[in-house]
Parts: C-alpha cells; sequence; structure tokens
C-alpha cells in the first residue's frame, strides 16, 4: 500500500469488481469500504483504460504540459464537458487535478 492509498491494489480490485460484475453501487460500496464515490469512479476508469496496472499507485507524479492544463482548462470554463468527461478526454489522473488547474486559472495564476 502506498502513502497515498490506504487500499491496497488488490482491494481495489475487489471494489472494482464489485461494481462492474456483481453490480452493487457506487453509493453502497463507498459506504461499505470508506472510500469517496469519487474515488471508486477513478479506480473504475482507471482499472478500464489499463487493467489491474491502472490500480497501482503512480510511482512518480505525472507531468502535464502547458497546453493540455489551458485546453483542459478552457474546455471546462466554456462547458465542453464535465469535471469527469475532460479527465478522461486528456487522460488527467483524476478530477482534483483538473479542480486545481482550474481554480489556479481563475485565480490568475500561471498553469
Amino acid at each position: 500500500m502506498s502513502k497515498r492509498s490506504p487500499k491496497s491494489v488488490s482491494e481495489k480490485l475487489e471494489i472494482v469488481l464489485l461494481y462492474l460484475e456483481a453490480g452493487k453501487s457506487l453509493s453502497w460500496l463507498a459506504r461499505h469500504y470508506g472510500v469517496s464515490k469519487d474515488t471508486l469512479s477513478n479506480w473504475v476508469r482507471k482499472y478500464k483504460e489499463a487493467g489491474v496496472e491502472g490500480l497501482e499507485e503512480s510511482r512518480h507524479w505525472t507531468k502535464y504540459s502547458k497546453e493540455l492544463k489551458e485546453q483542459a482548462v478552457s474546455d471546462y470554463l466554456n462547458g465542453l464537458g464535465s469535471l469527469k468527461d475532460l479527465t478522461e478526454k486528456y487522460g488527467i489522473s483524476c478530477d482534483y487535478v483538473l479542480r486545481s488547474w482550474i481554480k489556479r486559472y481563475t485565480s490568475g495564476k500561471e498553469l
């Protein structure tokens, strides 16, 4: 387990499969396992994109280009997608990352 996630890869996989194969709801899983629905949604997305490897914690921070950040923020502010849609479209690790870029941009800071 990493310092960032209290759940191991096998625990994440079990939870994701309960959602995908057993039809458990994200709300139920979130309450039962003490994880937010946003986190569960990210695990499901990463599992669909990369399989079990997608559930492993990254050993380094992903670096995104300034152009990608600007385009993702612009798309969001122009109503061209939700946080979830745009994180998927641009391959951003999670909604929180995009939210932080939007906050920086709207407060006048450079991305």
